[in-house]
């Protein structure tokens, strides 16, 4: 069974009560601070311990939990440990508010149809679609977790596409994510950028 640690602002509970619910209906283990943190435990040491012992994380997006520190620093555990981080919109925000490595996650949004995100999620978590998870999947044997390859190939001259694309993997680099052998290769001309 998998054990997921639900990553929220305290702004958000209701919401995070009703997907942790949601994600028990699929027999998922769930942690949520809310819930899980007894009154006289240590709330950091709680914290810890289940983020050690969760095997993925799923971070419930908002405008909130991105301005939290404590938020920043449970994705940034399992994105180090190279656990599965599923990012969820709980409300609209756009891609350019978020960190880099949280829209290479390609949220899940459930502001529209939570039943129909609820079931995306439920997949990408059962079958480890995401992009990171896939590229962190196929790595060389002995990457350190959190490096990804990344290979682009071009059938022509470099659109604007292809420039937006080495603007994103540069966004990627400063936030401190090690992206290698990024190559974007004009086919037509045979030249290498």
């Amino acid at each position: 069974m998998t054990r997921l640690f639900i990553s929220y602002a305290y702004q958000d509970e209701d919401s995070a009560m009703k997907v942790l619910q949601a994600l028990k209906q699929y027999g998922f283990k769930t942690w949520a601070e809310a819930q899980d943190v007894e009154a006289d435990h240590d709330w950091y040491e709680a914290v810890e311990q289940a983020m050690s012992a969760a095997d993925a994380c799923v971070l419930l997006l908002s405008t909130a939990a991105l301005q939290l520190p404590s938020v920043a620093r449970e994705y940034h555990y399992f994105m180090k440990a190279g656990k599965p981080l599923y990012a969820v919109k709980m409300q609209h925000i756009e891609y350019d508010e978020m960190p880099p490595a949280l829209v290479a996650s390609m949220p899940v949004d459930l502001t529209q149809d939570f039943k129909r995100g609820i079931k995306k999620l439920v997949k990408r978590v059962h079958e480890r679609e995401t992009p990171t998870a896939m590229l962190r999947d196929k790595g060389e044997r002995g990457s350190r977790p959190g490096n990804m390859r990344l290979s682009v190939t071009v059938n022509g001259k470099l659109t604007q596409a292809d420039t937006a694309l080495l603007e994103f993997v540069e966004r990627l680099q400063k936030a401190g994510i090690e992206v290698e052998d990024v190559a974007i290769v004009d086919l037509q001309a045979k030249t290498q950028r």
